[in-house]
């Protein structure tokens, strides 16, 4: 099947990301005084831009915490840096598309002959280099 197919597939690894990105953090320097929100940034400042705190925004979402992939296929107008769970712009990760095909490619394989019902009652989420959800129990059943 053609990947551009798998609209739900895609909705629920979107949804994944915004509530897990990989990098919680994404860090940049500012290469020439400017204004940013009303603050003065000066030439040379780290700006620290939270993936993690922006993609859970009322501002951008509805029901921020909740997992709800179907937003994913409702049109709704959303600032560009909204969700950027590979970091943005010219520095966005190089890997970006080819991990996205895959874990759309891999869910889609996976979920026609397995079904997944999770044990775990919530999630031990830790930032280290990368997002780490601690262990997770799942029951797994042939389709």
């Amino acid at each position: 099947m053609d990947l551009s197919d798998l609209e739900y597939v895609e909705a629920i690894v979107d949804e994944t990301l915004r509530l897990y990105p990989p990098l919680t953090d994404v860090y940049r320097e500012a290469v020439e005084t400017t204004t940013l929100g009303g603050y003065r940034i000066s030439a040379g400042t780290t700006l620290q831009l939270s993936a993690y705190g922006i993609h859970r925004d009322g501002r951008w979402w509805d029901a921020p915490e909740e997992f709800r992939p179907e937003r994913w296929l409702e049109d709704r107008d959303r600032p560009e840096y909204a969700y950027f769970p590979f970091s943005g712009g010219p520095r966005h990760c190089l890997g970006m598309r080819f991990a996205t095909a895959e874990l759309k490619l891999a869910l889609a394989t996976i979920a026609r002959r397995l079904e997944f019902q999770r044990d775990t009652d919530s999630l031990s989420l830790s930032a280290d280099l990368t997002l780490d959800p601690g262990p997770v129990e799942l029951r797994i059943r042939k389709r």
